[in-house]
């Protein structure tokens, strides 16, 4: 602290005494609001990064349900309208052969494809699963329109999302074809999504 003898009057001293005491204080506090600070960033960061993961994971639920609703959709689709306007004509004779066959050879019964999400290593299982399904119900799967829709409807996420643009064009005068050839259709998966062969 300065003194009298530092050249200023005593009402000088005690002035300059009680500003460096206040410098004092101030600068042995700073650390603790410093230290406060970090705390109240540390918290708020903590909190933000909670909120938007919360965010994130709502949009991601809300996604995959509409996904999994439209699928669910296209499959009643099919499930209530086997045979499309072109194929009523042929419908009576096919069931009158199921009716004379269906005595010898009842239809087998065979599991539904596993949903296919776009894993390569699923991709050739699930068009073995559909060639199961085709060939135990054929009079259910007429064309290859039919064929493809019934495919789409076990499809996810990825592999649904690929398709989804051309979902679009279905009732159009010219679909494309993806959509009326399944060996393309298969084709244009399986080079998208399958395991790819080196050999």
């Amino acid at each position: 602290m300065f003194s009298p003898d530092n050249h200023l009057n005593e009402e000088q001293t005690e002035a300059l005494n009680r500003f460096i005491a206040q410098f004092d204080a101030l600068r042995e506090s700073i650390p603790a609001q410093l230290e406060a600070l970090s705390n109240n960033l540390s918290e708020v960061e903590a909190n933000l990064h909670e909120r938007l993961q919360a965010d994130i994971n709502h949009v991601l639920s809300q996604a995959e349900g509409g996904i999994k609703a439209l699928g669910e959709e296209i499959k009643t689709f099919i499930d209530n309208h086997v045979v499309l306007k072109d194929d009523q004509p042929l419908e009576p004779e096919v069931r009158i052969i199921n009716n004379n066959t269906s005595s010898h050879a009842p239809l087998v019964k065979v599991r539904e494809p596993t949903p296919f999400s776009g894993r390569s290593s699923q991709c050739h299982a699930f068009f073995s699963q559909l060639t199961l399904v085709f060939a135990s119900n054929p009079s259910r799967f007429l064309n290859d329109k039919n064929k493809i829709l019934y495919a789409i409807s076990y499809m996810q996420r990825v592999v649904f999302a690929f398709m989804e643009p051309y979902l679009s064009k279905i009732d159009s005068d010219n679909p494309p074809e993806l959509l009326t050839n399944f060996e393309h259709f298969k084709e244009t998966i399986t080079t998208a999504f399958g395991e790819i062969n080196y050999l």
